[in-house]
């Protein structure tokens, strides 16, 4: 165009234009522009609209439920930039003048550009939403609120994971996850590995980084610790811990490799308040830790650990007196280990660990030994509670190797003996226990079928009873005994009992005995509600059965007079002073009253009868209305024969009682010549 105006401005040309041929081919050429430029150039009209709420509030008739809208790809922390595009230039003649623009300007009060949130702000949804009046109790609710909140879940499902995730929840949660008192209990595992590589040196260093961070913010109030399937950095973490958790109390090294001396020298260095160590299943250098007990031992109260090549100088240094504090002794080894032994001096161990009260050895065999000096003086496990032996091998455990070791023990009350077969009953039953303080028991180990067969097929080629069990290395009298019941029955396994087992444990017999004793008036319902709280479920029946097998059965309670302490006190009087009077002179002359049905029995009356004959004639009790009537009788007797009787009219009170025993007391005994020989 000739006078510069821009293309976008004829857009407004009326018709009646002049019609020259100039003009007539610039319309021409600008419609051929606006064609190709217009839908390029179309946009739909913004229309203003509410924001999207983060969240949908329910409310109920006693509570308040927020639902939350976002999904894990929203964050309401963070700015919203998926609108903000960059200005496209169109190419090419036609362009977007000024004046075209302000048709597009947003509604008043929309911003253009949305706002960058500062730290600690809140966003402007959020800000519109509390502004409108919606409730904001998520904001304001008390971060001891939440620690509690936290703490029961905690206490379910530990401490790791839940905690760093709800971290990144909101500021909030990250306050309340940060509470100390949520990290006294801590259990970390270690990612998984292929097996044969290792970790990059840079995730090397954000594992220490991350460990040192915990401790220092999270690990303050720390009390027990335990550490799962690390192969490398173990040494790292335990010198971390001991140098920001002075509280430390229990210490747990589960299936970890590459524990050295190092980490036991910063746990004796700092962590005064360590009672408890647990290094089961662990590959660690056993010298560190003898170094530890010997050192340190005094303030151990738990040491577990696993059978090893060298673990036996754990054992030795313990029987030496360097844990004499110390309470619980689990030795244990995996169960497909095989034949594990391992040589124990029980008298040097119960002079090393006077106060020990639990004493395990899982699945190893433990190959008693003597002290150098011969001595056999032992003071005992006086405080010992719970001892296990229990073993899938073969155990060579006999009754007396048993009695030295629960020697002068009185409150032992478990005992497990699963797979010691060279246990006699006789021996238990002289253990120096209670047969109340030991509930439980295992099982003795039953031959597998195998042995039963060898048994059988060397009994078939002739061997006698003794070479058999010498070759087998069991008893004769168990050779003997197998044999037998392969004779009778043609079989080997082991015959059902007859019988169900009894429900109640020697320990229940006994509560509810005590509880008999003590309240006779109990019912059988209370004795079954007792049990069940206690974890037995049975029937009346057989609380009755448990009870009777006692001495014990139900009667109906004796009607004696209610006496008051006065009258006691007068009976007791009157007793005293005639204690010791000989018998020609008891003279007493005895009186009472009593009421007489006219119709029936005021008692219960029992029958011996069959389920469907409650209603026989013979078998019931005719009653009337009113009980049918009664009499009230007095009378009195006397060693040599009976005084009057007299029938009472009315209602009895105390001035006609004085008055029948003034008309009718005094002629019996004048009628009986009482006193007169």
């Amino acid at each position: 165009m000739e006078d510069g105006t821009p293309a976008g401005l004829s857009v407004g040309i009326a018709d009646d234009a002049p019609s020259s041929s100039s003009a007539a081919s610039t319309r021409k050429r600008k419609s051929d522009v606006l064609r190709d430029a217009k839908p390029k150039k179309k946009k739909k009209a913004k229309v203003s609209r509410p924001p999207r709420l983060g969240y949908t509030v329910e409310q109920g008739e006693d509570m308040l439920l927020i639902i939350s809208n976002t999904n894990q790809y929203d964050n309401i922390w963070r700015p919203n930039t998926k609108g903000r595009k960059k200005k496209k230039i169109l190419k090419g003649k036609a362009k977007v003048t000024p004046a075209k623009k302000q048709n597009t300007v947003l509604p008043k009060g929309k911003a253009t550009k949305k706002p960058l949130i500062k730290k600690g702000e809140l966003e402007p949804t959020l800000q519109h939403h509390q502004e409108e009046g919606f409730d904001s109790w998520g904001q304001n609710l008390p971060v001891e609120v939440l620690v509690n909140i936290f703490k029961m879940v905690v206490h379910q499902d530990g401490a790791v994971p839940f905690l760093c995730r709800v971290a990144k929840v909101c500021h909030l949660w990250n306050a309340a996850a940060a509470s100390p008192a949520l990290w006294r209990s801590v259990s970390v595992g270690y990612c998984w590995l292929e097996p044969g590589k290792t970790h990059l040196p840079k995730t090397v260093l954000k594992i220490r980084n991350t460990v040192s961070w915990l401790a220092q913010n999270r690990f303050s109030q720390l009390r027990d610790f335990s550490l799962n399937h690390w192969k490398n950095n173990v040494d790292h973490v335990v010198e971390v811990l001991s140098q920001s958790c002075p509280h430390l109390r229990s210490l747990k090294l589960s299936y970890c490799t590459g524990v050295t001396e190092k980490a036991f020298q910063s746990l004796s260095g700092s962590c005064r308040s360590l009672d408890s160590i647990n290094v089961q299943y662990s590959e660690i250098q056993v010298e560190g830790l003898v170094t530890f007990l010997e050192s340190y031992g005094s303030q151990l109260r738990q040491i577990l650990f696993t059978h090893g090549p060298r673990n036996d100088r754990l054992l030795t240094a313990i029987s030496r007196g360097c844990c004499p504090e110390l309470q619980l002794l689990e030795i244990n080894t995996k169960l497909d280990s095989g034949y594990c032994q391992l040589p124990i001096c029980i008298q040097a161990l119960q002079n090393g660990c006077p106060k020990l009260q639990t004493f395990r050895m899982l699945n190893v065999i433990p190959m008693p030994k003597m002290t150098r000096n011969g001595s056999g003086s032992t003071s005992g496990f006086p405080l010992l509670e719970e001892l296990c032996m229990a073993t899938t091998a073969v155990s060579f455990m006999t009754d007396q190797d048993l009695t030295k070791i629960v020697y002068d023990s009185p409150k032992l009350r478990v005992l497990d003996l699963r797979g010691c077969s060279r246990i006699t009953a006789a021996g238990l039953s002289s253990l120096p226990c209670e047969d109340s303080n030991l509930p439980t028991m295992g099982k003795t180990r039953d031959l597998c079928k195998d042995i039963r067969d060898k048994i059988v097929d060397l009994h078939k080629a002739g061997m006698d009873y003794r070479t058999t069990g010498k070759q087998l290395g069991e008893k004769a009298t168990t050779v003997g005994a197998i044999i037998r019941k392969w004779k009778k029955f043609k079989m080997m396994v082991n015959h059902p009992r007859s019988g169900a087992p009894c429900k109640i444990s020697p320990r229940g017999a006994s509560m509810i005995r005590r509880k008999v004793r003590d309240q006779p008036r109990t019912t059988r319902q209370d004795l079954v509600n007792d049990l069940k709280r206690a974890g037995t479920t049975v029937s009346k029946k057989t609380i009755s059965n448990t009870l009777r097998s006692h001495g014990l059965k139900s009667c109906s309670s004796r009607k004696v007079p209610l006496l008051k302490p006065a009258h006691v006190q007068a009976r007791l009087k009157f007793a005293n002073d005639n204690l010791d009077d000989p018998e020609e002179e008891w003279e007493v002359m005895w009186s009472d009253k009593t009421k007489i049905e006219l119709f029936g029995l005021n008692s219960t009356r029992g029958v011996w009868r069959k389920k469907k004959d409650e209603y026989n004639p013979k078998n019931t009790i005719p009653t009337v209305k009113h009980g049918g009537g009664n009499i009230i009788l007095w009378g009195c007797f006397y060693a040599k024969g009976t005084g009057q009787l007299l029938r009472i009219e009315g209602r009895m009170d105390g001035a006609m009682y004085c008055e029948i025993l003034a008309n009718n007391l005094l002629p019996s005994v004048r009628a009986l010549k009482m006193g007169r020989g």
